[in-house]
């Protein structure tokens, strides 16, 4: 039900937008939030996000329309201002992600959008539009070193026109058809390091309104599902280096109906034993990474722990789904250790 609510909400938008823009700073009931705050290395520049919404008091205090601001600040002083960009008013992300990184040198910040990643210079300027596929939503990306970024995509069931997209995507999950993980350098072209068809189509946090967390704090190391496993691409040497099993649990039972009604009650049966995919990857450390397993395909949700240097899968479900489950922060990816605090 997850997957047809979200997708439904993705096509439609927000009317006359050119216009409520203009008006956005004089309505009653308009309201602006600091969503991420991110200072540079060398604490002199500092990018913001905010995001404006209007709420109609004469609709039942509904949300009518939605925009959004980056703005860059060196010393204080403003250098950068995307200005106010119309939303689609179900859409509680903006335009591009909350993945705001400036290089270790302070000299550029990147920010992530569907099909590429932006980079902005402490004067404002914008100097390059780093290409990825027009097929595929870069799902994570990280400084490598002050003049290339690592990228991470994946190529999607749905085309990226559909509903709007790229520029109205909004912030859903779609199934991921491939894996590429490539190099791109500031001055353009790239390498790719890595490409992999999924095995089977799986639903993967790769949207706008999610920070997903497949690449290892020292850049070299990438966790990604091929369907089936755990994957761990190792940078250095170019190749898979680990690689486990999904976890798997018993599916749900599926309780007797009212009415038999053999057609459901076989589909039923049938989507209870979809195996469970790999739907959230956060690294702990450089060595350990959280895992969440049927978060948005299965009725079956679990949360492990992997040990890279031992190989081993720890069930910690019992102690992070309840977490996982009483934040929002969490579950739109807003807290990237959001597990920190219990396990050790």
């Amino acid at each position: 039900m997850l997957r047809r609510l979200s997708c439904l909400c993705v096509s439609v938008f927000v009317a006359g937008s050119v216009q409520a823009q203009s008006l956005v700073g004089l309505l009653p009931g308009t309201h602006e939030n600091l969503l991420q705050r991110v200072q540079s290395p060398d604490g002199h520049c500092a990018a913001s996000l905010y995001q404006k919404e209007y709420v109609d008091m004469d609709l039942r205090h509904n949300v009518s329309a939605r925009w959004s601001r980056l703005k860059i600040t060196k010393d204080d002083k403003t250098v950068y201002d995307s200005g106010d960009e119309g939303l689609n008013k179900y859409q509680s992300m903006p335009g591009f992600a909350l993945d705001l990184a400036w290089s270790p040198d302070s000299a550029h910040l990147a920010y992530r959008q569907i099909t590429s990643i932006r980079i902005i210079n402490t004067d404002g300027k914008v100097t390059n539009q780093l290409p990825v596929s027009k097929d595929s939503a870069v799902s994570s990306f990280s400084w490598i070193d002050t003049t290339s970024v690592l990228v991470v995509s994946k190529k999607t069931e749905n085309p990226l026109d559909m509903f709007g997209k790229p520029y109205q995507y909004s912030g859903y999950t779609d199934k991921a058809m491939d894996i590429r993980i490539q190099r791109l350098p500031l001055t353009g072209g790239g390498t790719e390091l890595y490409q992999q068809v999924v095995r089977k189509p799986t639903f993967i946090f790769h949207s706008i309104g999610f920070l997903l967390d497949e690449i290892s704090p020292k850049g070299d190391l990438v966790a990604f599902s091929d369907g089936a496993n755990l994957c761990i691409f190792d940078t250095k040497v170019g190749k898979v280096s680990r690689k486990i099993a999904i976890p798997q649990k018993p599916p749900p039972k599926v309780e007797p109906m009212e009415e038999d009604w053999p057609e459901v009650r076989k589909a039923m049966e049938e989507l209870a034993a979809e195996p469970q995919q790999l739907e959230g990857i956060w690294w702990q450390t450089h060595d350990r990474l959280v895992i969440g397993v049927g978060f948005l395909g299965s009725e079956v949700r679990s949360v492990y722990t992997y040990d890279i240097p031992s190989n081993t899968l720890t069930d910690k479900t019992s102690t992070l789904l309840p977490l996982w489950m009483g934040s929002i922060k969490a579950r739109f990816y807003q807290d990237p250790n959001w597990f920190g605090a219990s396990i050790k």
